[in-house]
């Protein structure tokens, strides 16, 4: 597989993240097959159409999406956007990376530390106190984020949301 000749080095990585969160979506069970014999899930169009995959593509991707209910409000995590109660949300880089590590542990304090190596530029703790200041401002007046003196942030969790 081309893909994976070109990951060099990396090939193995690649092959877990497909394998874990990042969909893998192909035309047609031949461009499939390479990612099926290395046990990589794939989705496919019933017809094998560009414009079928596109379809494929837009239906699936939100039902993986992460949705928490925090402060009384949904949150429905997309790649580089949020939804909060269906209203879509545009994130930079640094804010979306700080919402997708207080999401992988719904209701948990995260460290300043482990913020800052999520970060895309991995920095120190006034980087991340900026990019959750940016967060919160982006999310609204709702408090989705809770400060926890001298240990970190968390995500004000009520329950995890369909």
């Amino acid at each position: 597989m081309q893909a994976l000749v070109r990951a060099g080095d990396n090939a193995d990585e690649v092959l877990d993240r497909f394998r874990g969160a990042t969909m893998a979506a192909c035309v047609g069970p031949v461009t499939a097959a390479s990612l099926v014999e290395q046990d990589v899930p794939v989705v496919t169009p019933h017809r094998s159409r560009l414009g079928a995959l596109v379809k494929v593509v837009t239906d699936e991707l939100p039902r993986r999406a992460v949705r928490l209910g925090v402060a009384g409000t949904v949150l429905e995590i997309r790649g580089h956007a949020v939804l909060i109660d269906g209203r879509l949300q545009a994130l930079p880089p640094a804010a979306m990376a700080i919402l997708t590590a207080l999401a992988g542990r719904p209701g948990a304090v995260v460290s300043k530390d482990r913020h800052a190596a999520a970060l895309p530029r991995g920095t120190d703790g006034h980087a991340v106190d900026v990019a959750i200041a940016r967060l919160r401002t982006a999310l609204g007046p709702a408090g989705h984020i809770e400060t926890n003196i001298k240990r970190g942030y968390r995500l004000r969790v009520a329950e995890l949301a369909g």
